[in-house]
C-alpha cells in the first residue's frame, strides 16, 4: 500500500509500472493538497513511479520519475530479541 500526498498546486496523476513487464497501476487525478492510497502487488524487480500534473491552463507534462527496487523477502524477525 502506498500513501500518496500531492503537495503541488495542481492535480496530479500517479503511475507505477514494472520495467520488465507491460501494464501499470495508477491513480485518477489527486487534487492539490489532497492524499490517496494506491494498492500495488509487487514482486522482486524494478519499478518506475511517475507523476503527471494537470495544469489549470490545460497543459501537462510528466515530472521526473523515480525508481523503486524491490528485493527478495527478508527472514521474519517475529519472536527474535534484538540486542544492541
Amino acid at each position: 500500500m502506498l500513501d500518496i500526498a500531492n503537495q503541488s498546486p495542481d492535480p496530479v496523476t500517479l503511475t507505477v509500472a514494472r520495467r520488465s513487464r507491460p501494464g501499470s497501476a495508477g491513480t485518477g487525478p489527486i487534487g492539490a493538497g489532497a492524499s490517496t492510497q494506491l494498492s500495488v502487488e509487487v514482486s522482486p524487480g524494478t519499478y518506475e513511479i511517475g507523476a503527471t500534473p494537470r495544469r489549470a491552463t490545460g497543459g501537462s507534462h510528466p515530472l521526473p520519475g523515480a525508481v523503486l527496487r524491490v528485493g527478495t523477502a527478508r527472514p521474519s524477525g517475529d519472536n527474535v530479541l534484538l540486542r544492541p
